[in-house]
């Protein structure tokens, strides 16, 4: 089994090497026409717009949308698995300061968790365990 930041690590790397190849982000005139030679783009060979500044070649957007269903479909399959899944939750606990802010908002994004599946009452159960389990924790390492 592999934990959730191994996991996490594939699937971003995954991104990285495509964008890598396929992508630029540019931030000013100057980078956009940097990122423009980079790529060769010509009339025939035009870029669209990412989110974040990112600008992709139009010839791969299909297959930058098969990646990110691909993505989508490892970590789905990850957090089938109940013990993995309460993993995936308490790491976005921590990496999103739940303890200071207590808003579950930015690590239920970062599962790609939406309201449709927060009314699997296994999902918000596991979500509820972990939550509890992740503030024990953090009042134990306070409390020492």
């Amino acid at each position: 089994m592999i934990t959730y930041k191994e996991m996490k690590e594939t699937v971003q790397k995954k991104y990285d090497d495509f964008l890598k190849e396929f992508a630029f982000f540019a931030f000013s005139n100057e980078q956009f026409e940097e990122g423009k030679k980079k790529l060769n783009v010509s009339p025939e060979n035009k870029v669209v717009k990412l989110y974040g500044g990112g600008f992709l070649l139009a010839s791969k957007v299909e297959d930058f949308k098969a990646l990110v269903k691909e993505c989508d479909d490892i970590k789905k399959q990850y957090n089938k698995d109940m013990k993995q899944f309460k993993q995936a939750i308490m790491y976005e606990l921590a990496n999103h300061e739940y303890h200071i802010r207590e808003d579950l908002e930015d690590t239920l994004n970062a599962l790609g968790i939406d309201e449709e599946d927060l009314k699997d009452n296994r999902i918000k159960k596991a979500i509820k365990e972990a939550t509890k389990q992740y503030m024990t924790n953090i009042e134990a390492l306070y409390n020492n």
